[in-house]
């Protein structure tokens, strides 16, 4: 199964079981140095996210190198930055389609 094979390529081999957000989720992470402490556990393991905001039928094809091991709440704060940087960028979009 690719997925597997993905994941633990990522989320254990290279990632060590540790979330690998490095403040790309909005948090600056001050008491661990600016990453993510956090580690995978029994019923709480690491989301595989595209290193950049991709649609998800091209998120699907991506190699390893293009994807990260992030823990539920990186994950969840990555993806509310995403959105809000996509609602932005199409209102400055339609904004501009107005002139």
């Amino acid at each position: 199964m690719v997925a597997e094979r993905l994941w633990r390529q990522v989320a254990v081999g290279r990632a060590g079981g540790r979330c690998e957000c490095r403040t790309e989720c909005g948090s600056p992470h001050l008491k661990d140095d600016g990453a993510c402490s956090r580690e995978q556990s029994i019923g709480r393991p690491l989301h595989l996210v595209p290193r950049t905001d991709v649609p998800e039928h091209v998120a699907a094809a991506l190699p390893a190198d293009d994807l990260i091991a992030l823990c539920a709440a990186c994950h969840d704060g990555l993806t509310r930055a995403r959105r809000k940087n996509r609602d932005q960028a199409s209102q400055i979009v339609a904004t501009e389609a107005l002139f």
